[in-house]
């Protein structure tokens, strides 16, 4: 074989091996591009569920305060019929008495979290100040946060 159609299947063989590298990292790019988006977009489902939880907690806990506003009020209207030294139904102070020493918890809504960590996705939360403050949030919720 003479030198020169040596030189053409070397430099043949060499541009098909390019080609050949060149298409993997080409391929393996694609499959990390399409692989962040899919994570974004399953990111954003997150965000929206946590969002959707914290939302209901925070109307639970108004719906809290507005039970504990009452069960305050109650409770000065007791202490005004002793104060005042009146002799009111006996039904009328268990009533007064039973609503002023009631205590109401907040219900936080824990799904999203609850469920994002039993996947495994709370990596793909990629501000990690946001999953730092879940934790410490979610943590206290666990070990009844009313109480401290």
């Amino acid at each position: 074989m003479p030198s020169g159609d040596k030189r053409s299947v070397s430099l043949r063989l060499l541009g098909e091996f390019l080609v050949i590298v060149v298409g993997v990292f080409v391929a393996f790019q694609v499959e990390d591009w399409t692989d962040d988006r899919e994570d974004a977009r399953r990111e954003a489902i997150l965000l929206e569920a946590l969002l959707a939880d914290f939302d209901a907690t925070r109307e639970n806990l108004a719906e809290t305060l507005l039970d504990e506003r009452e069960a305050i009020h109650r409770a000065r209207g007791l202490l005004a019929i002793m104060d005042r030294g009146d002799s009111p139904a006996a039904d009328s102070v268990v009533f007064l008495a039973t609503m002023a020493f009631t205590w109401y918890a907040v219900e936080p809504v824990t799904g999203a979290y609850d469920a994002m960590i039993s996947s495994g996705e709370l990596g793909l939360i990629r501000d990690s100040n946001l999953r730092r403050e879940m934790a410490e949030f979610f943590g206290l919720v666990d070990a009844g946060f009313e109480d401290h």
